[in-house]
């Protein structure tokens, strides 16, 4: 797998509005330990769009006790409109004191939105995109 690199990202804190709403900052293309309360919103804008990318989110394991992936909802698209991704099941490991989620995504870009309707707020420390070789 090869990482693929990424323009920027942005915070909504909160996203009444998930298909359109962008957020009114964005930042440079290293994403730090951040919170993801239940109703915000990740945005990363993609260099170009990618036919398949694989995300991997590492989470603290404690933030995701009873999370299985499955309230993190995907969207991508343009900025204008971002449409639901169908995707497969989340896939939730553990490394050390940590929970990674990882999903296989297919037609994604310039936009990904990643939507939390969790239980609780998620501690997220890294989010990796990469496509096969």
């Amino acid at each position: 797998m090869q990482e693929v690199g990424y323009k920027s990202w942005g915070l909504i804190p909160v996203d009444s509005d998930p298909s359109s709403t962008m957020p009114t900052s964005d930042h440079p293309p290293m994403i730090s330990t951040f919170a993801l309360d239940r109703g915000a919103s990740l945005v990363i804008e993609l260099a170009e769009p990618l036919e398949e990318v694989h995300l991997r989110m590492r989470v603290t394991a404690l933030s995701t006790e009873s999370e299985s992936g499955s309230n993190l909802k995907l969207l991508s698209g343009r900025s204008e409109v971002l449409e639901p991704l169908i995707a497969e099941e989340w896939e939730k490991s553990f490394e050390s004191m940590d929970a990674v989620f990882t999903i296989r995504l297919q037609t994604i870009g310039p936009y990904l939105k990643i939507h939390s309707q969790a239980k609780g707020t998620l501690i997220i420390i890294t989010v990796n995109l990469s496509v096969s070789q």
